[in-house]
C-alpha cells in the first residue's frame, strides 16, 4: 500500500445508528484501504434529500445495515491519502 499522508487511527463519522432518521456524530477506526482500494480524506460532503429518503427508508432500496453502509452522503470532495497495491490509473 502507497500512502500518500500519514494515516490516523480514527476519524470523525456521521452515522446512522439506527433505522430512520437517527444520526449522531461518532469517532470510527480508520480502515486500511484492501489492495483494489484507495482510501479518500474527505474534506467536506454533503447530504441531500436522497440520503434522507435513504435514512427515512422510504426509497424501494435495501437498508443501509443490509449493504454494511452506515455514513450517508455521496457528494463528497477530498484527498487520496493511501492507494492500495493493485490499484491501477
Amino acid at each position: 500500500m502507497q500512502v500518500q499522508f500519514p494515516l490516523p487511527e480514527t476519524c470523525k463519522a456521521g452515522v446512522v445508528t439506527n433505522h430512520g432518521p437517527a444520526f449522531e456524530l461518532k469517532i470510527e477506526d480508520v480502515q486500511v484501504p484492501h489492495p483494489d482500494q484507495i482510501l479518500i480524506k474527505l474534506n467536506v460532503t454533503g447530504l441531500c434529500y436522497s440520503d434522507i429518503h435513504y435514512m427515512l427508508e422510504d426509497l424501494p432500496l435495501p437498508r443501509m445495515g443490509h449493504l454494511s453502509v452506515s455514513s450517508p452522503g455521496h457528494e463528497g470532495a477530498g484527498v487520496v491519502v493511501a492507494i492500495g497495491k493493485d490499484v491501477k490509473g
